[in-house]
């Protein structure tokens, strides 16, 4: 970003604090922009802030902040200031007077846009950019205090990020998700995951659409052993990579690939077990009977087979003939071809 170059170009404190006007060379490098000109930068009678007045360019025409479009002028207002990054302890205000426009289009006279500000707020735009991205490595206290601002300012900052966040996210092609709030270290410290809870998941891996599946851990995938184990065998045959983050899992590693390769011997075990079961369970019922008295399988239908043939001869069709004598239509051909 922008700061950061900001930054590295100051070297020291001393260009600052002997003379504030290198601070338009920096800016007019590293934060330009169309339509306006850094006038002057002077220190503040107590020498703690750094005030830089800034200038609409000649000829240029402001631009309407509701629809965005240039507009001819029609008064100036008081002027304002707009708090910009701290430079090497020094407080850095932009000031400007805010010109109204006689915007034809939405037929009202409208406060121009400026592309450093946002709306009524006094923060400039690359300043909430730089609080909001501090914020994410510290509390938005320990960032008030770093930077000597209010815990207000840094929520407005996080607020306007996230905003426009919401407003330019794209989600392609991700048709449900789940958020969790998952506790990483102690006291007040969580981590907000967003995951695909999508049901077609496993057929768009078989179509070949993803190359790997990325979950926090085992229990935010599958809600069982069973599940797990056949879906991670399924991913190996299909040859679609699985991360766990929590369990440190890594198919596309080598110890990830003999961890899969385990994982596919348990899965064809599990199988093997359940089928076995299975089986001695239908063996069991056939010699002892069920709990119900009833035998195993689908019970069998008794019909008249004669009335199929007769049928037949009538000149019904085979659909026919299976939903009158309620009948499955295999049955009926199955019946046909015996005679």
């Amino acid at each position: 970003m922008f700061y950061r170059e900001f930054e590295s170009l100051i070297g020291c404190g001393y260009f600052i604090s002997s003379s504030p006007g290198y601070l338009i060379t920096i800016l007019n490098r590293c934060h330009h922009f169309r339509g306006f000109v850094y006038h002057r930068a002077t220190f503040s009678l107590d020498h703690k802030t750094i005030e830089i007045s800034v200038r609409p360019r000649k000829g240029s025409s402001a631009v309407c902040s509701r629809c965005h479009q240039p507009a001819p002028g029609y008064d100036q207002l008081a002027e304002r200031r707009f708090e910009f990054i701290p430079l090497w302890g020094f407080f850095v205000f932009l000031l400007y007077a805010m010109r109204r426009v006689d915007c034809r289009r939405c037929g009202a006279v409208i406060v121009e846009e400026v592309p450093w500000g946002d709306g009524k707020r006094t923060l400039t735009r690359a300043y909430m950019l730089f609080l909001a991205r501090w914020a994410r490595r510290l509390s938005w206290k320990e960032t008030s205090e770093a930077f000597r601002t209010s815990w207000e300012k840094v929520f407005d900052a996080v607020e306007h990020v996230v905003t426009w966040g919401l407003e330019h996210r794209t989600l392609g092609q991700i048709d449900a998700i789940g958020v969790d709030e998952i506790q990483y270290a102690k006291g007040h410290k969580y981590l907000t995951l967003v995951y695909q809870i999508d049901m077609a998941l496993m057929q768009a891996g078989r179509r070949g659409e993803f190359d790997a599946v990325v979950v926090w851990r085992f229990d935010r995938f599958a809600r069982s052993i069973e599940q797990l184990v056949l879906a991670l065998a399924e991913f190996r045959a299909l040859g679609i990579d699985f991360v766990s983050c929590q369990e440190a899992l890594d198919t596309s590693t080598p110890m990830g690939k003999a961890m899969f390769t385990i994982i596919g011997a348990m899965a064809e075990l599990e199988r093997n077990v359940i089928r076995e079961r299975v089986v001695a369970g239908m063996n069991y019922a056939r010699h002892h009977g069920t709990k119900t008295g009833n035998a195993i399988g689908r019970p069998k239908r008794v019909f008249d087979r004669s009335d199929v043939v007769r049928l037949r001869d009538d000149g019904l069709s085979i659909e026919k003939i299976a939903r009158q004598m309620r009948l499955g239509v295999g049955t009926v051909v199955r019946v046909l071809q015996a005679q």
